[in-house]
């Protein structure tokens, strides 16, 4: 190899090294941007938390400690048992590990309005970390973005030679490397660390203010305070871990082409650190690995990097391309390599979704008490239509979830359905059937927003539209459902146009068009969804369901009135499909009318939309 050649192949992994860094730390700027705006929101909680206190309990909107610390009454003692132990039991991570506070609330029957309020800003510190799409599962996802991504890197670097090595990816050993321990403990682990670090800082600002006297706008600016260093934490651990896993995914990639040694790669500006300037172009075996001493990171928000080297004679595709005495030509990038790499991200993407949109969906549900399991689902096939083992088991499931709701609410839906206050046509989006459809949806996860995709990522994905205008009465705009839809509160079909439930009912192009220029303000949804994962709920199956189970009717079976709930509808225009289809495990309705196909989503979850649409 000329030297020539040796020098511009040493800069061509030099700079692939630094651009490598440089697209996990924009991986890591578009996660802490979501954990951003999760903290504001939870900024805006404490902040709406401390408003009803004050405004229950302060005196010329000022607060003594004397004040705080006096015992709720009976009556006050049971509203706030009900509203918030029970929903912290449910939503705190791990229910079966009751927090001190938690256990001293529950074991104690005096309770001061202090400690209930500090007792709600635990539930909402415990929710901002361990809630499906919480701080834990974005910094979780982003490091594995970033491993992912680190090792398709490193394979294109080699395709650019001409060595196709596909990257070795998969669920269970993207899930292994999440499990990593550089700095003595594992990055979940410092997560978790913040949760409670988070909260002794909001609870000593509130105490401070408190024995202090302060007054609400002091009390919120110190708070506001509070949620910035969090932030600032937060934003030390995602930018440290991203180096880590970053670089893991470089040795990775070397150990397994036999690769035996790494370059430690700086970036060099105004900001890089003297230790940083001191190792850049050290040379280390693979066995010497080791972050903080041999290794990237060397400190908190470190950005060096490291890259394939050659220091001894053992073969490998990084030692004929570095120490070939025979001249190593540059591939050229052409078609079939951007078809191979695309293949690649594709793979990437997919282990992504599993680890995440199933994998962990599930682990999350199955830890969350007031969440329906969606594991152990029997779907409704021809076979078992009428079957009343199954019939008896989504009774069941129905009554307990029945009973949730009138432990939360104080509504019985039999009763209120008997009596026909099931529905209320003046008020469609906020009827009682409204509230207990957004209470189920909410319990099994279906409320949580769709995933935000780039093209590349709705390559075999279904495509279908939802038109939406301006309401009638001009208080929601199009405009407004259409963010909802994608970022927001759940928008469901009212009264009056949920033949199949309340869901977000989708069509062709051609029908959304139609339905949106109905109204003034027309605008277009569109969304995506993976037919293989998505699970629909047919016509025709649920009629021929409703047909045979009227002949079972006779049965004796008390549970058989919650069935007969799922099978009944009021008149033609509001059904209880939506009900039934996410008690068997469905995500949507598919349904045929005169003017073509309805495509009903119950679990906005399952649906991707364009990043910038």
């Amino acid at each position: 190899m000329t030297t020539e050649n040796k020098k511009k192949i040493d800069e061509y992994w030099t700079e692939r090294a630094l651009q490598q860094e440089q697209n996990a730390q924009i991986v890591a700027d578009r996660y802490m941007a979501q954990i951003g705006q999760s903290l504001a929101d939870y900024k805006h909680q404490l902040v709406s938390e401390i408003e009803k206190f004050y405004a229950r309990y302060a005196v010329d909107n000022k607060m003594t400690h004397a004040e705080a610390k006096q015992y709720l009454t009976d009556k006050e003692r049971i509203e706030f048992k009900h509203l918030t132990l029970e929903r912290f039991r449910e939503m705190a991570l791990n229910p079966d590990t009751p927090t001190p506070l938690l256990d001293a609330l529950s074991y104690r029957h005096r309770i001061s309005r202090k400690e209930a309020l500090l007792a709600e800003i635990e539930r909402l510190t415990a929710e901002l970390y361990g809630k499906p799409d919480g701080i834990h599962d974005k910094v979780t996802e982003a490091l594995s973005d970033v491993y992912i991504k680190g090792k398709i890197h490193q394979a294109k670097n080699l395709a650019h030679f001409g060595i196709i090595e596909k990257p070795i990816l998969g669920v269970d050993a993207v899930k292994h490397k999440m499990a990593s321990n550089w700095s003595g403990k594992t990055f979940s682990t410092n997560v978790w660390g913040h949760d409670a670090v988070v909260y002794k800082s909001i609870s000593d600002t509130i105490n401070k203010g408190l024995t202090g006297g302060w007054s609400i706008d002091r009390m919120a600016r110190a708070l506001s305070e509070r949620t910035g260093v969090a932030y600032h934490r937060a934003d030390t651990l995602v930018r440290t871990e991203t180096t880590f896993y970053n670089n893991l995914a470089t040795l990775d990639t070397i150990k397994e082409l036999g690769g035996d040694h790494y370059e430690i790669v700086a970036v060099l500006d105004s900001r890089t650190s003297e230790i940083c300037r001191l190792e850049n172009h050290e040379v280390h075996s693979v066995k010497e690995y080791e972050p903080g001493r041999t290794a990237p990171p060397f400190h908190v928000r470190c950005r060096s990097t490291i890259r394939p080297a050659v220091k001894s004679d053992k073969p490998s595709p990084y030692f004929n391309i570095l120490q070939n005495d025979g001249s190593v030509k540059l591939a050229t990038e052409q078609r079939s390599l951007d078809e191979i790499f695309a293949g690649w991200e594709r793979e990437g993407e997919a282990v992504k979704e599993k680890l995440f949109a199933k994998d962990g969906e599930k682990e999350n549900v199955e830890k969350s008490k007031g969440n329906i399991k969606k594991f152990d689902f029997v779907p409704l096939t021809e076979d078992n239509i009428g079957d009343k083992e199954r019939i008896l088991n989504i009774s069941k499931r129905l009554k307990a979830v029945s009973e949730e709701y009138e432990k939360e609410t104080g509504k019985n839906i039999l009763e209120l359905f008997a009596n026909k206050k099931m529905t209320d046509r003046s008020k469609p989006y906020d009827d009682e059937k409204s509230k207990f459809i957004r209470f189920l949806y909410k319990r099994v996860g279906y409320d949580r927003k769709p995933n935000i995709l780039n093209d590349n990522d709705i390559v075999g994905l279904e495509t279908i539209y939802r038109g939406v205008s301006d309401s009638e009465s001009g208080e929601i705009s199009s405009k407004t459902l259409k963010d909802n839809f994608s970022k927001g509160k759940l928008d469901l079909s009212g009264r009056a146009k949920s033949a199949h439930g309340r869901g977000i009912y989708f069509g062709s192009r051609f029908i959304a068009e139609r339905y949106a220029n109905k109204g003034t303000n027309p605008l277009l949804i569109k969304a995506f969804y993976d037919p293989s994962d998505f699970k629909f709920l047919t016509d025709e199956l649920y009629k021929k369901e409703k047909h045979t189970w009227l002949k079972i009717l006779d049965d004796d079976n008390e549970l058989y009135e919650y069935y007969h709930f799922l099978m009944s509808q009021i008149g033609i225009n509001d059904s209880n499909a939506d009900v039934f289809a996410v008690l068997h495990g469905y995500d949507g309705y598919k349904a045929i009318h005169n003017d073509g196909l309805y495509t009903v989503v119950y679990n906005r979850s399952k649906l991707g939309v364009l990043k910038d649409d």
